[in-house]
Parts: structure tokens; C-alpha cells; sequence
């Protein structure tokens, strides 16, 4: 085990013994790894962008419970008069402000005044120029009464878009913070993998070394030193081999950190000792967790969609009610702003009655129906997928404690019992083959104690992916 944290304490301070002369290191925690990708990589930077446009699909949906204002001018409009033998030309300048606004229970209301300016030239004539005013104001109210609330609908599925939106910008995050982390301990693995490989060398090596002086002095046959020699041969080529691994680690870091071709980052990490390891993280509940939320939201999106598409195919009626005033024609402004001179105020049912489509209607009805159904289904299997796949995950977890301790205690009697073999090879009692297999155990046993650490860390970092958050309880509706 002293060996063990040596050797890690030697990777997190100095990068293993890897070829780096000629180029520049940076030596990341994984924290500040994650800070960096989350900052200047590609992923995040689109993740930003889709945030950006659903935010702005938003602000576009407030139309649907804030009044809406508009205007319509008509600045010049002439219009020239046949109808007398001296021909006269008028002009004309209209203007018509609207205001619409939805009412919580499914109708609208809008109030709008028009003002209109007319300006007539009498050519040729004796008469007088005159312009003069008038104006109309009003209120209608517009409100269905088989449909539901149609616009409480449409609000509600505008908020679960932003929701869904918001979610899946969290998503991302939290993927690019468990890819970064993925390819931090990869890369911490080949560093420990190829520094564990050249001790392996160098162990084979002075195994080599020994061999050839006591074959020389009649000690052992051979054929005992080249089965050292062979052996060695192929620690040279396991070397090579992680190597290439260690290099592609590497690329695969850099790219997740968009970092230049010419710096070669290294991964800080000194937690490897069982006292230092995370705490496994309670159970969440599967309603609390950020992709069962989502998945959530997306079966009420189908239901309001499923709803809105019947109300189209069904009998529908409306009421709608209206008052309107008509201001006095006058020269003075004020007079037709402040006078009335007739009034007009309304009621009506309007119906809609779908009456023969050739079976159209029923079956875009039955259509609309099975794929909402077919949405339930779908959502009830993936929870318990998800159930299942949580499950998994935390006894994966377990399983890799379980597997720090049991390698930690063979690390211990595997570099005994090498100790052991090498004496009594000195000592002539034990032949190559029982060194050779002495030292390619401890090699197993020094990879599986890191492969435990490693699986136990990005096992964690896989319930973190989805474990429930802060921002994702601000944003339930």
C-alpha cells in the first residue's frame, strides 16, 4: 500500500516519466478541469447557445397572458370626387390602436379606438377649405365555452417548453462535467498503467541482471535466463503498448478541454487513500430526479397537445359581447374625444359543428388519443427502467468499494510475497519461473488496486449525473 500511494503521489506532483521535454504541461485538479471545459469548450458553448434560445422562445410566449398593443395608420390617404362638375380632392388620416388581453379562464378581451382626420379641398369653387374629425372606441369580449381554457393551455405548455428547455441545458452541463471527469481519470489510469509498466521493466531488468551473473557462476541452467530474457522482452513491448494508451488519454483530455495540441495536461488527484474516498450519496427519489422531471414534463406536453388537437374536431361555442361609441364629427379634437354622439353594444353565440368529413375527424380523434396513450406507456417503462438502471449504479458502487478493500490487502501480501521470491532466488532455493510469476502478479495486483480507485470515482461520478440539484428544484412548476 506504500507503494500504491507513492506512486500516485509521484503522478499527481511530477506526470509519471512520460516524454514532455519539448512541450508545455498544465497540471489540473479535477475541479479546475471541469471549470475550464464548462468555460471554453465546444460543448458548452452550444449548451449556451440552446439556453439562449429557449430562454428567447420564452419572452416570445408572453404574448399569451400579457395585454398585446398595436397600432394601424394609414398617414396620406387621397381620395379625389367625380361626383361634382368642379372636381375636389380630400385627404384622409386614419389611425386604430388596439389592445388584446387573455383572461385567465380561456377568453379575450380587446379594446380599441379609432381616429380618423379628413382634410377636403374645394378646387375651383367658391367654397371654403374644412377638415374636420371623428372617432370610435370600443370593447369586445370573445370567450369559448366547450373548448376549455384554450389560452391556460397554451401557457401551460409555453412554461413546460421553457421547463424542458432549462432541463436540457442542465443536462448538458452536467454530461460535459461527467465527460471531463471521465477523461480525468482515464487519464490518471494511463498515467498509473504506464508508470506501473516501468516498474515493471526495471524490476525485470534487475531480474535479467541477476540471472546472467548466477548463470555465469553455474548457479542455473540457461534456459532459466532466457526465460527471464523473453519475459523481458515482453515488458519492453507491455511498455510500448501503454504508452500508446497514455498518449491517446491524453488527446482525449485535451480535446475535452479545447486546450492547443502543443500543452499536455496532467491530472492532480491525492484523495487514494480509503479515508479520503466520497461517501456513497443517499437514494434519491425517482420524482426528484432531474431526467425523471423531465420525462415528466414531456407526458403533460403530450396531454395538452392531445387536448388542443380534439377541441379542433369537436362542436364548439363561443360568446362573444361588444360595445362600441361613435364621437361627434367636429373640427375641434377635443369635442370628438369627449363627446358621444351614438352607441352599439352586442351579444352573440357563435357554434361550430363539424358535420360530415368521410370518418376524418373520429379517426384524427382516435389518432391523437393512441399516441397520448402510447406517451403513458412509454413513460411508465422508462421509470422503471430508470429504477432499475438506478439501482445498478449504486451496486456498482458498492461492488468497487468492496474492490478497494480486497486489492488494498492483496497489494499488501503480493509485495511480501515478491519479496520473499526475490531472496530466495538469490538464494538458489526457487527457479526463474517462480520469480517471474511472483513479479507479474504483483504487476496484476498494483493495476487492479488503481482500476478499483478509478471505477469507484466515476461510478460516483455517474449517480452525481443525475442526483437532484438546486437548479432543478427552482424551476418546478
Amino acid at each position: 500500500m506504500k507503494r500504491l500511494t507513492s506512486l500516485f503521489l509521484f503522478i499527481a506532483v511530477f506526470g509519471a516519466s512520460i516524454r514532455l521535454s519539448a512541450q508545455d504541461t498544465l497540471r489540473l485538479s479535477q475541479d479546475q478541469a471541469i471549470r475550464m471545459a464548462l468555460a471554453q469548450s465546444s460543448e458548452a458553448e452550444a449548451a449556451r447557445y440552446d439556453s439562449i434560445a429557449s430562454s428567447a422562445r420564452w419572452k416570445s410566449s408572453r404574448d399569451l397572458w400579457l395585454p398585446q398593443l398595436t397600432i394601424d395608420a394609414t398617414p396620406i390617404d387621397l381620395s379625389h370626387d367625380w361626383s361634382r362638375e368642379n372636381t375636389n380632392d380630400r385627404t384622409t388620416q386614419n389611425a386604430i390602436l388596439n389592445m388584446t388581453q387573455s383572461l385567465p379562464w380561456g377568453g379575450s378581451v380587446r379594446f380599441w379606438q379609432n381616429l380618423s382626420k379628413y382634410e377636403i379641398d374645394y378646387r375651383d369653387t367658391l367654397f371654403t377649405d374644412v377638415s374636420y374629425y371623428s372617432g370610435r372606441k370600443g370593447i369586445e369580449l370573445q370567450q369559448p365555452l366547450l373548448s376549455g381554457n384554450v389560452a391556460g393551455r397554451e401557457r401551460e405548455s409555453a412554461r413546460n417548453t421553457w421547463h424542458l428547455g432549462m432541463l436540457s441545458h442542465e443536462a448538458q452541463l452536467r454530461d460535459i462535467e461527467f465527460d471531463v471527469t471521465s477523461a480525468f481519470f482515464n487519464l490518471l489510469l494511463a498515467l498509473a498503467s504506464y508508470d506501473i509498466a516501468l516498474q515493471d521493466l526495471e524490476s525485470g531488468r534487475s531480474s535479467a541482471d541477476l540471472a546472467e551473473r548466477k548463470m555465469n557462476a553455474g548457479f542455473i541452467p540457461e534456459v532459466e535466463l532466457l526465460q527471464i530474457q523473453v519475459d523481458l522482452a515482453r515488458r519492453e513491448s507491455s511498455v510500448k503498448e501503454v504508452e500508446g494508451n497514455l498518449e491517446t488519454a491524453i488527446d482525449e483530455f485535451r480535446r475535452k478541454l479545447n486546450l492547443p495540441s502543443t500543452t499536455v495536461p496532467i491530472p492532480i488527484f491525492d484523495a487514494w487513500s480509503d479515508t479520503l474516498l466520497p461517501a456513497i450519496p443517499p437514494v434519491p427519489a425517482l420524482e426528484d430526479r432531474p431526467d425523471v422531471h423531465q420525462r415528466r414534463l414531456q407526458l403533460r406536453s403530450s396531454e395538452l397537445a392531445m387536448k388542443n388537437s380534439i377541441v379542433g374536431k369537436r362542436i364548439d361555442l363561443s360568446l362573444n359581447a361588444g360595445y362600441s361609441t361613435t364621437g361627434v364629427l367636429a373640427e375641434n379634437l377635443d369635442e370628438v374625444l369627449g363627446e358621444v354622439a351614438n352607441e352599439d353594444s352586442y351579444v352573440s353565440l357563435s357554434l361550430s359543428m363539424p358535420i360530415f368529413g368521410f370518418g376524418t375527424t373520429s379517426a384524427e380523434i382516435q389518432a391523437a388519443k393512441a399516441n397520448y396513450r402510447s406517451a403513458e406507456v412509454n413513460y411508465r417503462l422508462q421509470l422503471e427502467q430508470t429504477a432499475a438502471d438506478q439501482r445498478e449504479a449504486y451496486r456498482r458502487l458498492e461492488r468497487s468499494a468492496d474492490r478497494i478493500k480486497i486489492s488494498d490487502k492483496a497489494l499488501t501480501l503480493s509485495e511480501r510475497s515478491l519479496g520473499i521470491t526475490e531472496e530466495r532466488f538469490t538464494n538458489g532455493l526457487v527457479s526463474s519461473r517462480d520469480l517471474l510469476d511472483a513479479q507479474l502478479d504483483l504487476t496484476r495486483t498494483r493495476n487492479e488496486a488503481v482500476r478499483a480507485r478509478i471505477d469507484y470515482h466515476l461510478s460516483l461520478a455517474g449517480i452525481k449525473r443525475f442526483s437532484p440539484g438546486t437548479k432543478e428544484a427552482l424551476i418546478k412548476p
